[in-house]
């Protein structure tokens, strides 16, 4: 499926109903859940003409094989609705809550949480079942007994995929389409029936193709909705990372032709940081380094180091994008026991507080791969 029709169906599809899984549907609640998913859309629709950038400009040393991948559209017909540009907020799980904002969420207190592009998904990682939050109400995906990767999210909120287990050497992937509220597509593998030959899901690229290792991170996957996987080539050394352009492996970033061809691009420092994370469109990286932290462009490799921070914190992890050009940085504070949570726009290279009574024991969202 190529960025345009992503686009089409994203922008075309309307919020039908859902049965909850846990309270009850009102009439205000399905309202919500039609706003939450045009938020979702919006945030897609913002971020197409720069994430084409990206793919076309950044990567366009890529030779592609199929006419699918070829440049993206243009700007949107309609501009992004205000609520692209308008911070979100950090879900994360105290006990048995899910603070979202103002909103609090009765919860299994044994589930996790993941977040990207607006969207909060809560469950249990060694098993499911896992739900999308829609306003003040959870809604449960079919995403039956998972594999212990749990489920992952495409940057920008709208697509989702998990791993079930058919039998001891075949495992299904599936990819769920949040805004659509349906199935893209699913596929059946192979496995060996070791845990290490287990399928580890890496991440959603732009073009909606998910990418996945084996637990032992050997035989990099590529799989385009459509069509059947295909081995990635052409790396010039161990697969480290995902990237919503393609991967980093080698120390490279790079995009992956949809015959599962490799072509770098540049070379990243730092390329396996676990206190990194990516921005939807794959244009900035946001990587802390101790106590401080430091913004990249990958469209002139600019390195900007964030000024100095509105609280003291031991140490800093980036922890989720509450709007196009907003991540959240998390740390410890040094004076007390809680968390505090930033807000640091790129653009600006700016930070400010959000929130300093965050209790230490909370969960807060990881990488979304």
């Amino acid at each position: 499926m190529s960025i345009e029709d992503r686009l089409t169906a994203e922008l075309g599809s309307r919020a039908d109903s859902l049965t909850a899984p846990h309270v009850e549907v009102s009439g205000l609640a399905r309202l919500g859940r039609r706003e939450h998913r045009r938020r979702r859309t919006a945030w897609a629709s913002a971020g197409a003409v720069v994430a084409a950038a990206v793919v076309i400009g950044s990567v366009a040393v890529l030779a592609q094989p199929d006419a699918r991948t070829g440049p993206g559209p243009g700007p949107a017909t309609d501009p992004p609705s205000d609520a692209v540009t308008s911070p979100g907020a950090l879900p994360y799980l105290v006990g048995g809550t899910l603070r979202v904002g103002e909103q609090r969420i009765p919860v299994d207190p044994e589930w996790q949480v993941a977040f990207a592009g607006g969207t909060t998904l809560v469950g249990r990682q060694w098993g499911g079942p896992w739900a999308v939050v829609e306003g003040d109400r959870l809604v449960e995906l079919p995403t039956g007994a998972t594999t212990p990767v749990g489920v992952i999210l495409a940057g920008d909120g709208t697509h989702a995929a998990w791993v079930n287990d058919v039998d001891r050497t075949t495992q299904r992937v599936v990819l769920w389409d949040l805004v659509a509220d349906e199935e893209v597509d699913r596929v059946e593998v192979p496995v060996a029936p070791d845990f290490q030959g287990q399928l580890s899901l890496n991440g959603i690229d732009l073009l909606g193709r998910v990418t996945w290792t084996t637990n032992a991170l050997e035989d990099l996957t590529l799989w385009r909705p459509g069509s059947d996987p295909v081995l990635v080539t052409g790396l010039p050394g161990p697969y480290d990372d995902a990237w919503p352009g393609g991967i980093v492996a080698g120390g490279r970033l790079g995009g992956v032709a949809d015959d599962g061809r490799f072509t770098p691009v540049e070379r990243l420092e730092d390329p396996e940081s676990a206190s990194s994370l990516w921005s939807p469109d794959g244009i900035h990286r946001v990587r802390s380094i101790g106590t401080s932290a430091v913004v990249e462009d990958q469209r002139d490799d600019s390195v900007s180091e964030f000024p100095q921070l509105p609280v003291l914190v031991d140490f800093l992890t980036p922890r989720g994008w509450i709007s196009p050009t907003q991540v959240v940085l998390a740390g410890p504070l040094s004076q007390s026991e809680g968390m505090a949570l930033m807000s640091c726009d790129v653009t600006t290279v700016l930070c400010e507080l959000i929130d300093e009574d965050v209790p230490a024991g909370a969960q807060l969202p990881d990488r979304w791969w």
